[in-house]
């Protein structure tokens, strides 16, 4: 008995996915999230795992990230954000593109977020998402994400964000759009 409650809890404790649709994520730890929840470490690139993360920055930042998975051109992502804190709320722009020329992926995005008192940050992002394969189809969709960051105390943050929640499907295709949610914690 006490073997299956340990293989449960290491169950419970590895991180899995199971990807059956394409969602383009970069493979650097720091903008898989971890910046996302921290007070202490914000830039322009933690408003892209959730959009709250935006509340919380306090100067007009632009930044370029680019990576070449197994160094082959054709698994590169390349993104660009700007943000641009306003009185009331921040602002973000992105655009995101991956693949090469027989087959690309391509996101634009604006953001908004702001904080609501000193422990709740909310922010929202609109996307125009669309891919191209030369040969066969290209098409496009508009989706959003949504996103809010609790802090819970001075160094314990807790966060939720929503990558297409509603569904929507590609103008051309009956392809649905990936939907994904994510949950974290931070401590500063």
């Amino acid at each position: 008995m006490n073997k299956l409650i340990y293989i449960m809890a290491l169950l419970c404790i590895v991180p899995a996915s199971s990807k059956a649709q394409s969602l383009r994520q970069p493979v650097s730890a720091i903008y898989l999230g971890q910046a996302s929840y921290s007070t202490q470490f914000g830039d322009v690139f933690s408003y892209l795992n959730n959009q709250a993360a935006l509340a919380q920055i306090k100067n007009v930042t632009a930044g370029v990230y680019g990576e070449r998975r197994f160094l082959l051109s054709a698994t590169s992502l390349y993104t660009v954000a700007v943000a641009i804190p306003t009185k009331n709320g921040n602002f973000g722009v992105n655009i995101k593109y991956s693949g090469f020329k027989n087959f690309n992926e391509s996101q634009a995005g604006i953001a908004y977020a702001r904080s609501l008192g000193s422990k709740v940050d909310v922010g929202i992002q609109f996307n125009y998402y669309g891919y191209k394969v030369p040969a066969y189809n290209s098409s496009s969709t508009v989706d959003f994400e949504i996103g809010a960051i609790v802090h819970l105390t001075d160094k314990f943050n807790m966060g939720v964000h929503m990558y297409n929640p509603v569904g929507g499907k590609f103008s051309t295709s009956n392809e649905k759009l990936t939907a994904a949610y994510k949950i974290g914690l931070g401590y500063d």
